[in-house]
């Protein structure tokens, strides 16, 4: 009887049996891998958004809230540099669904793509929702100088009645 080399029959359904499993489990992670950074993506960009606005460093505080950049009020924050004066616009452009850190002077820097609504409240309560239906909302951290601003330009007013 010659003996011949080689695999059984079971030997190699139960190998292709094994290369299944694990080929269906390396591709159910990279579709789990894919679609956790889509969903993740908007919230890392909100919260980058966030730092980047309450940075120390920038020395922001808030100067007016308006409609700039959208067709109804509580679209746009404006911004004040307190150490340069220089004046930012913080803004929804609902056309383009971006919201963007405008400078006065010239020069632009986009936030967040891919917003559909925006919004800021007089208490700086801030609320996005993306275009896929994620809804965020947080109270911006920027001392308040609208009521200040509204002060000195009472008490410059009284100093030259008298």
């Amino acid at each position: 009887m010659i003996r011949r080399r080689g695999f059984t029959l079971i030997e190699a359904v139960v190998a292709l049996a094994i290369m299944g499993v694990v080929m269906t489990t390396l591709f159910q992670g990279q579709r789990n891998l894919v679609r956790r950074t889509q969903v993740d993506l908007p919230t890392v960009e909100w919260y980058l958004m966030l730092h980047e606005l309450e940075n120390p460093d920038h020395h922001f505080v808030v100067a007016h809230i308006s409609d700039e950049g959208g067709l109804t009020p509580g679209k746009a924050v404006h911004l004040v540099n307190t150490v340069t004066g220089k004046q930012y616009l913080l803004t929804y452009y609902h056309i383009l669904h971006r919201i963007a850190l405008h400078h006065y002077g010239g020069g632009e820097i986009q936030l967040i793509r891919g917003v559909r609504q925006f919004h800021v409240d007089d208490d700086l309560t801030l609320t996005m929702t993306t275009d896929k239906g994620i809804h965020f909302q947080a109270q911006l951290l920027l001392p308040d100088r609208r009521g200040a601003m509204d002060e000195e330009a009472t008490r410059n007013d009284s100093d030259l009645g008298d």
